[in-house]
């Protein structure tokens, strides 16, 4: 089992049951990439969804802070009532600079719910809890800054600020709670594909949690690529054998939650 940069980073804020909300399961040939960051590879034989349903994933809220100025502060962020950073940051070098400090200080210092920040250049990302769906697409981003200043657009919305909207997953694959023995299990739900676009046999399995996925080479999106067979896999089936157009199904997929220090 491998995990991506991107799905590490959510699992050290939400644990695994709500890290691996949501996501779809992708059957492909080959024994699979090096690492989860790593382009897609094989032939995809069928895409697992809730009930064979047409998957979209998760899109996380996104607020958008532009920073201006040479000295200073910014003293408070918060989205809604809850405040995301613990202390004021001083102005340091520059904006790049500024603006990254900001980000990590909010990120060290948690909030509940857990929100996330990122920086390019200038300016300042919020991302709102993951499995939150819509909740937060009303709520306001404000700031508060000395001398230079932090700025949320328009109505300081996700969208109103010039971010993003946020829109839960569809069809995506749950599990159940309490892990069970460290063992979380999958939904009663159907995991299935009615119409499997290749015919081959298992080699891997690679779920996808993010809306932008594209299989490309990323540290950003969040997956988990498991090894697949008969025995000694990660995914061990009867038969890993996918014909075309020829529904597929997941009857148990038990995932055991690694012992620490050994999560790949």
């Amino acid at each position: 089992m491998k995990f991506s940069s991107g799905f590490l980073k959510s699992l050290a804020l939400y644990g695994y049951q709500a890290a691996l909300s949501g996501g779809k399961l992708q059957a492909r040939t080959t024994t699979g990439p090096a690492d989860a960051d790593a382009a897609s590879v094989g032939t995809l034989l069928a895409e697992y969804t809730n009930a064979g349903g047409v998957w979209t994933g998760e899109v996380r809220p996104i607020w958008k802070i532009t920073l201006a100025g040479s000295s200073g502060s910014v003293d408070t962020i918060t989205v809604g009532t809850i405040p995301l950073l613990p202390a004021a940051v001083n102005f340091i070098t520059d904006l790049t600079t500024t603006a990254l400090a900001i980000a990590t200080a909010i990120n060290n210092a948690r909030s509940m719910p857990d929100f996330e920040a990122t920086s390019l250049a200038e300016v300042l990302y919020i991302l709102g809890p993951i499995t939150a769906g819509a909740a937060y697409n009303s709520a306001v981003c404000a700031t508060t800054a000395t001398t230079m200043t932090a700025t949320v657009a328009g109505s300081g919305t996700p969208a109103g600020s010039g971010g993003t909207a946020g829109a839960a997953a569809v069809n995506g694959l749950n599990w159940l709670y309490p892990p069970v023995a460290g063992v979380l299990s999958k939904e009663t739900a159907v995991w299935e594909d009615l119409t499997p676009p290749a015919t081959g046999s298992t080699g891997h399995f690679r779920y996808i949690l993010d809306a932008a996925d594209d299989g490309s080479i990323s540290t950003v999106f969040r997956r988990v690529d498991f090894t697949a067979g008969t025995s000694g896999a990660d995914i061990i089936g009867v038969s890993l054998g996918v014909t075309i157009d020829i529904p597929s199904y997941i009857n148990s997929f038990p995932f055991t939650i690694p012992a620490a220090g050994t999560p790949t």
